[in-house]
């Protein structure tokens, strides 16, 4: 099993440098990057990453996957599963090799296909073969060139190789104020508190102060500029880890980080 994974990654790992140069300097405006931790390639060489002549090709509903035409007959596919949506390929005497799976989770990562509208991310699992069959050999083959799959992708389509790329929601909603509209990420709408003041509103999660947009001078506010022919500033509240989860610590700082579209909203007002 260890060589099948080794040689899996050593075609993904080819296929990512390949593709190196031209990425270098490639952005998405709106999407943020997780790296994600992999198998390091160990020996490799350019003929394991030699494309047949002839592909075969299953659709699914997020892209058509390129595997050997040598499959047919030999290896066939279902889908297995609908949520996460999977994609896996058997035998002929029943036993999987591998699986493709979309928005899910998986023992691989192969990348994020990025979509005009949102991002799919997929991973690959891989069954464990009997070394005492006597097809062991075909079968370990098979699940070999299971590694084509991402050389089509990248080929294919706009695929970011052994990353998570999350397409970031610009949806906001408006907060009506005495002063004028602003506008915050409607993402955090049932997980923050806004409380519109007179002179001020004041964003928080639960307990948990983010932060203030002022349109008086106050304590520990900077002033950020002016809106409608008043002072505004802007406050930061220092937060405190304590016994919250990584997952909700990371949260609350991407909602107080968030305070930049609030006021990116002022600014763009012609006020």
């Amino acid at each position: 099993m260890k060589r099948i994974l080794i040689v899996l990654f050593v075609l993904i790992l080819a296929v990512s440098v390949a593709a190196c140069s031209a990425n270098d300097t490639q952005n998405t405006e709106t999407q943020n990057a997780e790296t994600q931790n992999t198998v390091p390639a160990t020996q490799a060489t350019p003929a394991e990453t030699e494309e047949p002549e002839e592909l075969m090709t299953v659709s699914t509903p997020f892209a058509d996957l390129k595997v050997p035409a040598s499959f047919e007959g030999k290896v066939s596919d279902k889908v297995t599963s609908e949520d996460p949506y999977t994609v896996s390929f058997f035998t002929e005497d029943g036993e999987e090799l591998f699986a493709v799976v979309f928005n899910g989770e998986g023992d691989i990562l192969l990348g994020t296909l990025i979509g005009e509208n949102e991002n799919t991310v997929i991973y690959m699992n891989f069954a464990e073969l009997d070394k005492t069959d006597e097809n062991y050999e075909a079968k370990a083959l098979y699940q070999e060139q299971a590694g084509l799959i991402v050389n089509y992708l990248k080929q294919d389509y706009e695929f970011v190789t052994n990353g998570v790329i999350e397409r970031e929601d610009s949806a906001t909603f408006d907060i009506e104020t005495k002063v004028g509209v602003i506008k915050y990420p409607e993402r955090w709408k049932d997980k923050v508190t806004i409380d519109v003041a007179d002179d001020a509103v004041r964003f928080s999660s639960g307990d948990v102060k983010l932060f203030d947009i002022s349109f008086v001078k106050t304590e520990n506010g900077y002033p950020v500029g002016k809106y409608k022919d008043k002072d505004v500033y802007l406050v930061i509240y220092e937060l405190e880890k304590g016994e919250k989860s990584e997952e909700d610590f990371a949260a609350l700082n991407l909602m107080q980080e968030d305070y930049s579209v609030a006021l990116d909203s002022l600014m763009k007002d012609s006020d």
